[in-house]
């Protein structure tokens, strides 16, 4: 079981670079008040109690910091958040998933996250990802 949990931590998104990181824009990196919404809004999103067990399980959890990093990262990079990218939501995501991949429940974690959205919503990401210049 070890094994596999190892060959997990291998998986990278875009292990072949072909995609540009986002960039956030001069006004969003330095905006102070944008930072402090970012860092509030993921702390907010990492701290429901579905994530809780998973964070706190030092033998077999997940590690937060990396997705709480990213979904800070992200909502700068792509601010304003729209119904077709919430960053918050895409590091919420991956993480639950992570988690579930270890055996946690996580089943309410778009509920507790306030990402639990439409069909209509879904739909919109959906086409906003198609549309990115690169593949996954």
């Amino acid at each position: 079981q070890d094994d596999r949990f190892t060959f997990m931590e291998t998986w990278q998104i875009d292990r072949h670079n072909e995609c540009e990181a986002p960039v956030p824009t001069e006004e969003a990196s330095d905006d102070v008040n944008l930072t402090r919404d970012a860092e509030n809004r993921c702390f907010e999103v990492f701290n429901i109690p579905q994530f809780k067990e998973c964070q706190a399980d030092r033998s077999g959890g997940v590690d937060s910091t990396p997705y709480l990093k990213a979904c800070i990262h992200d909502y700068i990079a792509f601010y304003p958040p729209t119904n077709q990218f919430k960053p918050e939501c895409v590091a919420a995501k991956n993480y639950a998933e992570r988690c579930g991949n270890r055996g946690y429940k996580k089943h309410l974690w778009r509920r507790q996250t306030g990402c639990a959205g439409s069909k209509d919503a879904l739909s919109e990401y959906k086409a906003f990802i198609k549309n990115q210049d690169c593949s996954y």
